[in-house]
């Protein structure tokens, strides 16, 4: 760190160590950590999925169970679900899930909306850009 406080390169490739938060979600006490900036890439990535240059709809419908996956931990850190869970996340009470999304994506530096407008942006560009989109009946009257 230089004399000024502000930290350089090596300063800055440091800052690996992850976070961790304990959130009150209603009477529950839930651990979330922080995500490196890779781990959050590749969740963005996994949120605009496409099959066939179109955006793939399961993947839409996961986004917060994907993030809360990501983030939830143990107390050693490691953490509680996987791949496997999403369909069980997706049983669990919206209001749980709501409040913990919003934990979890304000914990990682998310802005508020930022998955779903990557979700929305793809769906934009995935019909612009899909070859047969103009032989595709049209959804209004």
């Amino acid at each position: 760190m230089s004399d000024n406080g502000i930290i350089g390169r090596d300063g800055l490739l440091g800052l690996t160590e992850r976070r961790y938060k304990v959130v009150e979600i209603g009477e529950k006490r839930i651990r979330i950590q922080s995500l490196t900036e890779l781990e959050k890439a590749r969740l963005e990535n996994k949120t605009i999925m496409r099959r066939s240059q179109r955006l793939d709809k399961d993947e839409m419908d996961l986004v917060r169970q994907r993030l809360i996956a990501a983030c939830v931990v143990d107390q050693k850190g490691e953490r509680l679900f996987g791949v496997g869970d999403m369909e069980a996340l997706g049983r669990v009470d919206g209001w749980y899930i709501a409040h913990l999304y919003r934990e979890c994506r304000e914990h990682v530096g998310l802005d508020e909306g930022e998955l779903e407008e990557l979700v929305k942006n793809s769906a934009e560009t995935s019909a612009v850009s899909s070859p047969d989109s103009s032989q595709e009946p049209s959804s209004t009257p």
